[in-house]
């Protein structure tokens, strides 16, 4: 395979296992990329705030040369040392979105706003989202209160047998200018239409000469399908089938089998 120059991965579903855990074969493919002189960056729906812990978490003693966030809301381009935001949903858009889902009581809402997290209400899946991320940037607030001020994203938190049911929802309810997409098996979010990971891609790469043909990623799901199709794109097998519709490749294994770092083994670094 042709020698690229960024590898650039979705986590959740992709580079971390279901427990979110990074594995020590995953951690060390990362390393020997660094080490190979590949660009090395995540692609995910999470705020630069969060994504900027992982590498020191993870053990490593380099820091990721680009962070594509919030679904492409959100650039941190680590070869210069800046944040950029995109794209923000308008405070109009976003009451519109809380009043067309507002009667759906299967959800939990969610929003971010100058990078902390608020709730309309705590239910078990917030808590337990809350727990596993060691969220500490926590609120509660009146639902009324999330069109107070523009923000990236609303997240809908929904039972995993009910997705289908919201996509429907939404499918039949269209907000203009807005794009809602799953995100996990469990999650769902409102973007500004046009917001994509591959648009922070592809801003990252004109910035520093890098052609899309020289980016290999990979992802799992909806809001991955843009990248991988711009891209040299890689979808998990454990994906979704219309992110594997978009992709060059399927992985061999899944996410909770060092899918992704058997596979940088075997085509990136010849072991």
């Amino acid at each position: 395979m042709k020698k690229f120059k960024l590898v650039l991965c979705d986590n959740d579903g992709t580079l971390v296992d279901d427990e979110r855990v990074l594995t020590p074969r995953a951690k060390r493919a990362i390393e020997r990329l660094h080490e190979e002189g590949y660009l090395f960056g995540i692609a995910s729906g999470r705020t630069y705030d969060d994504l900027s812990a992982y590498p020191g978490k993870w053990g490593l003693d380099f820091d990721f040369d680009v962070y594509v966030c919030l679904n492409g809301a959100q650039l941190y381009d680590g070869l210069e040392g800046k944040l950029y935001n995109y794209n923000f949903l308008k405070p109009d858009k976003l009451k519109e979105i809380i009043e067309t889902t507002k009667d759906l009581d299967y959800v939990a809402t969610q929003i971010i706003v100058d990078d902390k997290y608020y709730f309309n209400r705590v239910d078990d899946r917030v808590r337990e989202s809350i727990s596993r991320n060691n969220r500490h940037k926590i609120a509660i607030m009146d639902i009324e209160k999330f069109y107070e001020k523009e923000a990236p994203k609303i997240l809908l938190r929904v039972p995993e047998e009910r997705m289908a049911d919201l996509e429907a929802f939404v499918a039949a309810h269209p907000i203009e200018g807005v794009e809602g997409f799953k995100t996990q098996p469990v999650c769902f979010e409102f973007m500004a239409a046009g917001t994509d990971k591959t648009v922070a891609m592809k801003l990252f790469c004109e910035k520093h000469g890098i052609a899309l043909d020289e980016v290999i990623s990979f992802g799992d799901t909806t809001n991955d399908n843009g990248m991988l199709r711009d891209s040299y794109g890689v979808c998990m097998i454990n994906g979704s089938d219309d992110t594997k519709a978009v992709a060059r490749e399927i992985t061999e294994y899944s996410n909770n089998e060092d899918g992704w770092a058997r596979y940088v083994e075997k085509h990136l670094l010849g072991e």
